[in-house]
């Protein structure tokens, strides 16, 4: 995990205060150079290659230069495919010379991975995000200038128009000799072809697929670190089988086993059914107790790390910030997995199960995967991140977003069955969890924390959109626009979305 940074314009070699900003993404080395007009700044924490020799920018012999915040899972393939040379001695490395081999466009449609970057050259400037915006990238305007942040926090105090870089997109600007920069151009790498495939109508088939995507995905984010790892274990579906299938590789392999947390009040079901798991699949875990005032008092610094306002981010965000925490203080696990995303691609959601029709579910899908990088995604990536802590998502790894969303939407769609019986049923015959644990139903984070059969959460709050929009506003005021709306469901009557607030509603036609 790295931050990066750069400005292109006439104020480029005026911000290196910014870089510090994000240091948090990159505590163990920071960078900040300038090349007439355009200012590169990058902050690294090591996961592939230790050395210094991974620092960037990366330069190549013709004056290019790239930084890059990413994972590129398939770096060896691409250099034997290509016959790359390398910068440094992390999967990073080839990028430069990839490029330089097959164009900026194309290079990001090969890599297997997340990645945020930014590729200069003599008269050009790329930026490009991944496909589901795993990796954080924001715009924004300076006096003319433009400036590209991995967090709201490194722009400078004045910046405007602050917006999320699109993923699955690139866009090139022009270096001007006036310092002025030109939009150039702006196309998607990167487009969700969903053809439903005939054969996934056998569900052998697609069971047997997906299966093997999921476990494909975790095991090329178990394998591709030096660092250690460990995994967010809620106790429900997606972390579970993420902790299971990362369990199993590392048995394998004979690897050191694998850690496990999980936190929540006393009595919360999270915790019950987080030690149900592990003591299944045998990690070492930590489940970590905590009171309702311990959540609510962290608020504050939660909000100014996530940089959201958005009411069920920061109720999901304020557990997971915790268990970072825990994590930094207390091991020197650096990678951390998580189960996020298996619930926009499945549609997962309680209330997806109110879809009037098949064509509604699968639109509202896509929506909901078009739209996690400001919400999901935004919270897993900025509450380990707080922690010099890195996220890894197997659930938005390509394949298994293609492979899912190419089984008929009609075999997809909850219907009268639990949520994303699909990705149950892929893994009934496993034995790689507790029977109860892979078909228990859907709980939001944020509720499965609770005490169980608490009345009283504990964000319940009269004022709590306006509370957590007053937090924002004391340092992202001029950033307000990231968030476009509130995550809310729909097809029900409730002005909460919590899952709890309308388990028990009426449909809304």
């Amino acid at each position: 995990m790295c931050g990066i940074w750069c400005c292109l314009g006439s104020h480029s070699e005026s911000f290196p205060d910014c870089i510090e900003a994000l240091r948090n993404r990159g505590p163990e080395f920071v960078a900040f150079k300038s090349y007439y007009g355009v200012s590169l700044g990058f902050t690294r924490l090591a996961i592939n290659g230790l050395s210094a020799e991974g620092d960037q920018p990366f330069l190549h012999e013709d004056g290019s230069k790239l930084i890059c915040n990413g994972e590129i899972y398939n770096h060896v393939q691409l250099k034997q495919k290509y016959d790359l040379a390398e910068s440094g001695d992390g999967d990073c490395g080839i990028l430069l010379d990839l490029i330089k081999k097959i164009g900026f466009a194309a290079a990001c449609r090969e890599i297997d991975g997340v990645f945020a970057m930014v590729y200069v050259t003599s008269d050009l400037v790329f930026v490009a995000r991944d496909p589901f915006g795993v990796r954080p990238l924001f715009h924004a305007r300076y006096e003319g200038s433009h400036i590209w942040s991995s967090e709201i926090k490194g722009f400078p105090k004045g910046a405007t128009n602050v917006r999320p870089f699109p993923p699955g997109t690139y866009a090139a600007y022009y270096r001007a000799n006036d310092f002025n920069a030109l939009f150039h151009d702006a196309k998607r790498f990167h487009t969700q072809n969903i053809v439903p495939l005939e054969s996934f109508r056998n569900p052998r088939i697609s069971t047997y697929c997906l299966r093997e995507a999921l476990f494909q995905a975790v095991e090329k984010r178990v394998l591709n670190t030096e660092r250690p790892i460990a995994a967010l274990l809620s106790g429900g579906l997606d972390s579970s089988l993420v902790a299971a299938i990362a369990a199993s590789v590392i048995s394998r392999r004979g690897l050191p086993k694998l850690r496990t947390f999980s936190i929540g009040m006393v009595g919360s079901p999270d915790l019950k059914y987080a030690r149900k798991v592990a003591d299944f699949i045998g990690s070492i875990h930590t489940s970590i107790v905590v009171a309702a005032e311990d959540f609510r008092e962290v608020v504050p610094q939660v909000i100014r790390d996530i940089e959201s306002y958005d009411i069920t981010t920061v109720r999901a965000s304020v557990g997971n910030w915790l268990v970072g925490k825990y994590i930094k203080e207390h091991t020197d696990c650096k990678v951390v997995l998580n189960g996020d995303g298996s619930d926009e691609i499945g549609g997962g959601y309680l209330y997806m199960q109110r879809a009037p029709t098949d064509a509604h579910f699968n639109a509202e899908t896509l929506r909901l995967l078009g739209e996690i990088h400001m919400f999901d995604v935004l919270r897993s990536d900025r509450c380990m991140a707080a922690h010099g802590l890195e996220a890894r998502t197997p659930f938005l790894d390509k394949q298994v977003v293609q492979t899912w969303l190419s089984i008929p939407v009609e075999l997809r769609a909850s219907h009268s069955r639990i949520e994303k019986a699909v990705l149950r049923e892929a893994f009934d015959l496993c034995e790689l969890l507790p029977p109860d644990v892979l078909w228990r139903r859907k709980e939001a984070f944020s509720d499965g924390v609770n005490t169980d059969g608490a009345t009283q959460k504990w964000y319940a709050r009269p004022d709590e959109a306006e509370y957590y929009r007053e937090l924002f506003d004391r340092d992202y005021a001029h950033a307000a626009k990231v968030i476009p709306h509130m995550w809310m469901p729909k097809w029900v009557d409730t002005s909460d979305p919590s899952a709890t607030s309308y388990r028990d509603t009426t449909l809304v036609q």
